[in-house]
């Protein structure tokens, strides 16, 4: 319920935000008619969409800078171990750190722990990024947005692909005591992170995780280059008046 309200508010918001880019860009045409054309409308609307989307996710980050344990919980249903435990409010997960009997496991978590904290606060300056990139900027300067957000998005389905399949990125389940993707548990060295990497949670998830980075990265990307072949003269333009 609350994705579908999330998502309905992205389209009002956006078609908010069409008219308004629509009314600044009355100036020049997409098709040489005077004014923005069925294409230039559909084109606009979309990239204020994939815009929108991460803009308002990295925004909300800053519940990550509040709480930055909030995507360790996020794997509770994914992990057998975490389900098993019941590992599902902030506290338990500083408990377990804390009743570690290895002072290196503590300490190591601190820092990890306090680098989520640290993202937290990059994502949500990111997300104000965004929206000032929606609101200020006119749409022939669109290209480096959608290019930076594509690449991040590709580059980050990139570390649910390689849980999944073992690659191209170097393999943390295996780093963790793991095996590769299909080999199963050594009897006499069982690992809990073989379990992991079996169980269809985990494996449908990181799946659908990369797929989804995938495409909207390559969405975004090729937003990026439409929008730059569309406005090339304007960009043309903008830069001569530069120098």
């Amino acid at each position: 319920m609350l994705r579908l309200l999330f998502l309905l508010g992205c389209v009002h918001v956006a078609e908010a935000l069409s008219t308004c880019t629509q009314y600044m860009c009355e100036e020049f045409s997409l098709m040489g008619d005077g004014g923005i054309d069925i294409v230039g409308t559909v084109l606009l609307w979309v990239s204020h969409i994939m815009l929108l989307l991460p803009a308002l996710m990295y925004t909300l980050a800053i519940g990550e800078y509040k709480e930055p344990t909030t995507k360790s919980l996020m794997c509770h249903h994914l992990d057998p171990l975490l389900a098993e435990k019941e590992i599902k409010t902030a506290e338990q997960v500083y408990e377990v750190f804390a009743k570690c009997e290895d002072p290196v496991v503590r300490h190591l978590g601190f820092f990890m722990i306090t680098q989520a904290r640290q993202q937290g606060a990059f994502q949500f300056a990111l997300g104000l990024c965004i929206f000032s990139n929606i609101i200020l900027m006119p749409p022939y300067f669109r290209t480096p947005i959608h290019v930076i957000i594509g690449t991040l998005q590709i580059i980050a389905g990139l570390t649910s692909r390689t849980h999944a399949k073992g690659g191209p990125l170097s393999d943390l389940v295996i780093k963790f005591g793991g095996a590769k993707p299909g080999e199963v548990a050594d009897a006499e060295k069982p690992s809990d992170m073989v379990t992991l990497r079996n169980s269809k949670e985990f494996q449908g998830a990181s799946n659908g995780d990369a797929v989804a980075h995938f495409v909207l990265g390559l969405i975004n990307v090729g937003l990026g280059v439409a929008f730059l072949v569309i406005f090339l003269d304007y960009v043309k333009e903008a830069f001569k008046s530069l120098i």
